[in-house]
């Protein structure tokens, strides 16, 4: 619920300098992105999760 409220209210360079891009991988769920409240940031989101998996691989 945080990471949530920090994507929704701060930009992109301070979500960054929050948590790390693996951190960022972690918490950016499908769930994540479906409850913000703007469709252009729910856009900008589902790009970043989908480079995020794209380029961090994934660990287990």
């Amino acid at each position: 619920m945080l990471f949530l409220k920090i994507i929704e209210s701060y930009p992109w360079f301070t979500v960054v300098q929050l948590f790390n891009p693996t951190e960022i991988k972690h918490l950016l769920t499908d769930q994540v992105i479906n409850k913000l409240r703007s469709p252009s940031l729910r856009q900008k989101y589902e790009f970043v999760q989908k480079r995020l998996q794209q380029i961090i691989p994934t660990t287990g």
